[in-house]
């Protein structure tokens, strides 16, 4: 039995497609307060490392993997997807669905695909670099490390798993792009098998003769 993406709410794949695409278009404008944050958290790292505030040698030595450089690269190459990201998912609405373009249709899957792998990375990257939350003697020095280099993991994790939910725009969108290339119309909501009663008809008797329509009737 093939499970349509949209069989949960009920409504065919065209519906379906024009509703995820509105929802889409309204999600990427969060994707401007991230970039704004990111470069915030990259900027904040750079005062403090101008002010000898940062000491990123001790703060390595306690992570627990050394995936710092990582996270900072995942967040780096982020931040780049969601530029065409945002584009693309008004062209998505605007070209692919109204004008129902295959082509843009199969961008918008290729970079939210690549944006996912990213986001998938960059949130198992974070919850495998947690560092220790201090010593015994001194458990507020590494607390007070972390935040002057920056390396907020929270933020990294909660940013990358609002971008997970493209695993189920990316199934709407192919499933919309092979009914596009089939040429197949999506059926309506209800089916009826009954044949429709056409309404009843009134019958109406002819008038009575007109005697003065025959002039060769003789009293």
């Amino acid at each position: 039995m093939k499970i349509s993406a949209c069989c949960l709410c009920g409504v065919p794949i065209d519906q379906g497609m024009a509703v995820f695409a509105i929802i889409e278009m309204f999600f990427v404008t969060m994707h401007i307060k991230h970039l704004v944050e990111v470069g915030s958290e990259f900027d904040f790292i750079m005062a403090n490392e101008m002010r000898h505030l940062v000491n990123p040698e001790v703060y390595k030595k306690m992570c627990l993997h050394g995936l710092l450089l990582v996270i900072d690269i995942l967040k780096g190459v982020f931040c780049l997807c969601l530029f065409p990201q945002i584009i693309c998912a008004f062209i998505l609405y605007f070209v692919g669905y109204r004008k129902k373009n295959v082509s843009i249709c199969i961008i918008w899957v290729v970079i939210s695909a690549f944006t996912f792998v990213v986001s998938l990375a960059l949130v198992i990257s974070t919850l495998c670099e947690i560092p220790r939350k201090g010593t015994p003697n001194e458990p507020d020095f590494w607390l007070m490390q972390q935040k002057i280099c920056g390396r907020h993991t929270t933020y990294g994790f909660s940013v990358a798993m609002y971008e997970l939910y493209l695993i189920f725009g990316i199934w709407v969108v192919v499933e919309y792009t092979k009914s596009l290339k089939s040429g197949t119309q999506a059926p309506p909501l209800l089916t009826s098998t009954v044949a429709p009663v056409p309404p009843p008809q009134e019958i109406v008797a002819p008038p009575p003769p007109d005697p003065t329509e025959n002039p060769e009737e003789t009293v």
